[in-house]
């Protein structure tokens, strides 16, 4: 019997996922809180920490990854686009190493995957900059966000031991006193070959205007337009504005909000996708006929030939199998325009040399 009970234990303590580990989120928390309306940006923190006596590791028995993922949702808000220029970079902490992460900007919500072995009784702080874009009041706050941890195979806690209820935690509070622009709505669609873009205020004290930002990959920005704001209400007012140039592929958008004393802050980040169009010519140089491809045929709807003038030496509102005839052309730098039915426009170069 003493024989049969030591190979129980011994095959118990082989298996990692039977050893007493217990990874916990806890201390949710928000500073300043309340959060000033004049200055909408604060610090949330948790600690995550494993109670255990065994560490945690990111990989299976095999090494293939099984980590711990945390999942935290933003209420009312995103991270401050204002002080940080990336989603990542407005994390930090002491426990910030032992996870990867990315971040939603359609739902505010980060997503952390673990990359390292959480020591047995160890673990860290995890900060995130956050910026109110969204008011609510004492009487129902609901400005903060909410942790969730998904255990993964190596931390079950033991037979009998599993914990969940430190799997969660959270923290809310609200707004004292008005924001300058309270925005309760930022939306971004496609209309045809352009981008709609509408947005709404709930309350504006001391707004100038807005600045319409779009970008390609949602780091480098330009501006490409400007809308007035009311300046003083307390009522909804609705805005618009319209890109009727939006690039081929993704295009990302943003309001900055400047107020009259030259302060100002973020919008969400919406976006837009239009058909990538990746024309090519060949031969290039070419002699006599030239080809393309990369576009589908029956989607074209113009395709025009400019010399260096400027002026138009060849039209067609479909691309021919045979190839475009430029035997007749001079030698020198032409520009190629495509147009499709959904409207994106490419241009590319040719040489015709012989």
């Amino acid at each position: 019997m003493k024989t049969i009970t030591s190979f129980f234990l011994l095959f118990v303590l082989s298996f990692p996922g039977w050893a007493d580990s217990n990874p916990t989120v806890t201390n949710a928390t928000i500073t300043p809180s309340p959060i000033q309306g004049s200055n909408p940006y604060v610090t949330f923190s948790f600690d995550v920490f494993n109670t255990g006596s065994q560490d945690i590791s990111h990989l299976d028995i095999d090494g293939n990854p099984d980590p711990i993922v945390l999942i935290i949702s933003f209420s009312n808000g995103s991270y401050d686009n204002t002080h940080y220029s990336s989603p990542t970079d407005a994390v930090g902490g002491s426990g910030k190493d032992f996870f990867s992460w990315t971040y939603n900007s359609t739902t505010a919500t980060y997503t952390g995957t673990q990359i390292a072995p959480l020591p047995s009784e160890g673990g860290g702080t995890i900060t995130m900059a956050y910026k109110a874009t969204t008011a609510t009041p004492q009487s129902n706050p609901n400005n903060g966000f909410n942790v969730n941890l998904t255990s993964n195979g190596n931390a079950p806690n033991g037979p009998g031991t599993n914990d969940t209820n430190d799997d969660n935690t959270s923290s809310r509070t609200y707004v004292d006193g008005p924001m300058p622009v309270t925005l309760i709505q930022f939306n971004a669609t496609k209309e045809g070959r352009a981008s709609s873009l509408t947005w709404a205020t709930s309350e504006e004290t001391n707004a100038d205007f807005f600045e319409v930002e779009r970008s390609t990959d949602a780091k480098g920005w330009q501006k490409i337009g400007v809308v007035n704001a009311t300046g003083e209400s307390k009522v909804t007012v609705n805005y618009s504005f319209t890109d009727s140039a939006p690039i081929s592929g993704t295009n990302y958008y943003r309001l900055k909000m400047i107020d009259n004393d030259a302060t100002f802050s973020f919008s969400k980040i919406e976006n837009v996708g239009f058909e990538q169009v990746n024309l090519v010519i060949y031969p290039n140089p070419t002699a006599d006929v030239m080809f393309l491809k990369g576009v589908d045929a029956s989607k074209v709807s113009s395709i025009s030939i400019h010399n260096s003038n400027g002026r138009t030496v060849y039209a067609s509102s479909q691309i021919s199998p045979a190839g475009i005839d430029v035997s007749r052309l001079s030698v020198g730098i032409y520009l190629v325009n495509t147009s499709t039915v959904d409207g994106v426009v490419q241009t590319q170069k040719v040489l015709i040399a012989r």
